[in-house]
């Protein structure tokens, strides 16, 4: 990277207090049924994940991906995010697939610069009681090779990291 771009690089991180620039992988792949699908769940890299799921019949917080039973959830398994440290895997249905991504941040590749980003969601066990989730964006600074120095800041991934603890979980 030229020392414009890490001079800019480090500026930027000065306005982002949620932690240094680091790297991202970000892998993808097609699971062709829902035992498929479910399966990219139970793998062992994510077996103590924390997030959310969608199925046909409900949408519900997972609290340990190793206590997913698809029989209880019901339904057909239409998106899911769950997280465990610096991994991430997202599940979106796409017709008569699903598509499996795999987030991972990583010291290795382009530095990015960091934001964290917090949604709001509505449980529906209680529609009065709101779930935050958190996402880390990751900004990919390009630098073109001209004579002006003048940078691009692009999106590069977004990836979900954690549920909110609600207030009841706190206390």
């Amino acid at each position: 990277m030229s020392a414009y771009a890490d001079a800019l690089l480090e500026d930027l991180g000065k306005k982002a207090p949620q932690g240094d620039p680091c790297g991202i992988e970000v892998t993808s792949t097609a699971a062709g049924s829902p035992d498929e699908a479910w399966g990219a769940l139970r793998g062992e890299v994510v077996r103590g994940a924390k997030g959310w799921c969608v199925t046909t019949d409900r949408v519900w917080r997972v609290e340990t991906v190793a206590g997913v039973d698809e029989a209880k959830a019901g339904g057909v398994l239409l998106d899911a995010e769950v997280a465990q440290g610096s991994l991430s895997v997202h599940i979106r249905h796409l017709g008569g697939a699903w598509q499996v991504t795999t987030l991972a941040e990583t010291e290795r590749g382009p530095k990015h610069w960091v934001q964290q980003i917090e949604r709001r969601g509505i449980d529906p066990d209680d529609p009065r009681a709101a779930n935050t989730l958190i996402y880390r964006a990751y900004w990919r600074i390009d630098v073109p090779i001209t004579a002006q120095p003048c940078a691009q800041i692009q999106p590069a991934a977004v990836r979900f990291i954690a549920l909110k603890p609600t207030p009841q979980e706190e206390s």
